[in-house]
């Protein structure tokens, strides 16, 4: 079942909750949990719901970036386990990184980008053939 069907069981439960007259903190409740019990990244406020989508290169370890030990050390410190984790991070919570100096940080956006032109190519000859 992918994300798409989680979420759309959420919100139907959520809605509802919200007809049988429940709180409006009781439906959040709620659908945070049943998304949480089936591990879908979300986001949910009073204005709506918010998934993370996940590619395939999104979920790749860290390691394959190449990048230096301090860097990465400091990354998985600061709970970045793998490439989406950087490329949804602000570049404020980067920069905030114990640690991680302006030459990592310069590293780390060096090696993200050099990933995702890699990538963009692979992906691109895919769709060629």
């Amino acid at each position: 079942m992918g994300d798409s069907k989680y979420l759309t069981l959420a919100v139907d439960i959520g809605e509802q909750l919200l007809k049988n007259g429940a709180e409006i903190y009781r439906v959040e409740d709620s659908i945070c949990r049943v998304l949480k019990a089936y591990d879908v990244k979300k986001y949910v406020h009073n204005r709506g719901i918010c998934l993370k989508g996940e590619e395939e290169s999104d979920i790749v370890a860290l390691d394959n970036l190449n990048l230096s030990a301090r860097s990465l050390n400091a990354l998985t410190l600061a709970n970045f386990d793998c490439v989406g984790d950087l490329r949804n991070a602000l570049e404020d919570d980067i920069c905030n990184i114990r640690n991680l100096g302006k030459k990592s940080i310069v590293e780390v956006y060096e090696k993200l980008d050099e990933y995702n032109k890699n990538n963009t190519e692979k992906n691109v000859k895919k769709l060629i053939k």
